[in-house]
């Protein structure tokens, strides 16, 4: 990876970390909400994904076999994808607003929200990651990279399951046709 391209990528990945941590402050109150033990193996596992997508291997490793080839074009795609992507998860997660949760939650007065980017997809947060995170796997090239999509795509895969259970909880029959109008993610 080109130190021009590393840097745009760690620059959007900068400024989505930015964006969650400055506006996880003004959050309405929980009503349900998952037990910790689940939130910490999401956590555990998430963060394996992110050493797989951006950490380098000391070694020679079959981790780091490259599936694409090198070129500024492929790099230009992959940095494309994820701006794309990461400004597909901020958009979401500022139109979310004080509904939001690093835990799978249910706030006490939580709004469904289906618009903005809810109207595309019903996990735009998530859709937005894995899309940029597909992206830096591109830039990288390498196997270790797409194997870290992978796990982080099964994780939210599987939180938004979560997610979508404490909804249909909470909003029953208006979800239900939320859901058949928009689909999950991408």
């Amino acid at each position: 990876m080109k130190v021009v391209i590393s840097e745009v990528i760690s620059a959007i990945w900068f400024v989505v970390l930015i964006a969650f941590v400055a506006t996880a402050g003004v959050l309405k109150p929980k009503a349900a909400t998952e037990p910790i033990h689940v939130w910490i193996r999401r956590a555990f596992l998430l963060g394996m994904s992110l050493l797989l997508l951006f950490s380098s291997p000391r070694s020679e490793s079959p981790l780091s076999w490259r599936l694409l080839p090198a070129s500024d074009a492929i790099e230009w795609v992959g940095c494309f994808l994820t701006l794309a992507g990461a400004g597909f998860a901020i958009w979401a997660r500022l139109w979310l607003g004080s509904n939001w949760s690093f835990m799978t939650t249910v706030r006490g007065e939580h709004d469904l929200v289906k618009s903005g980017p809810y109207a595309i997809v019903r996990h735009p947060i998530y859709s937005g990651l894995i899309i940029g995170m597909t992206g830096t796997a591109v830039v990288l090239g390498e196997i270790r990279g797409f194997i870290g999509v992978l796990v982080a795509a099964i994780i939210w895969w599987r939180k938004a399951n979560a997610e979508e259970s404490l909804l249909l909880d909470r909003f029953g029959s208006e979800y239900l046709l939320y859901a058949k109008k928009v689909r999950r993610l991408f």
